[in-house]
């Protein structure tokens, strides 16, 4: 919460552009959930499934928070700015 909020001054008193201070503010929060959701969810899958958990936690958690970071980043920007 505080890095969104902060995230939501900085670029609002730097570019002086509310849509694009809430755009990033909300991305960064939505980025934030979805990397823990998906450093939870995840490994406990893997397990559940049989398989070590530990191969869940490295690059296949790593490309699959950044994909949908940047997805829900365009999703949000195309809903605030354009």
């Amino acid at each position: 919460m505080v890095p969104g909020v902060l995230a939501l001054l900085l670029v609002w008193l730097s570019f002086g552009d509310i849509a694009l201070a809430a755009t990033v503010a909300m991305a960064l929060l939505l980025a934030s959930v979805i990397a823990t959701m998906v450093g939870i969810v995840l490994p406990w899958g893997f397990a559940r499934t049989g398989y070590d958990p530990a191969l869940a936690s490295g690059p296949i958690a790593t490309v699959l928070q950044d994909m949908l970071s940047l997805s829900s980043y365009f999703l949000i920007a195309s809903m605030l700015i354009f």
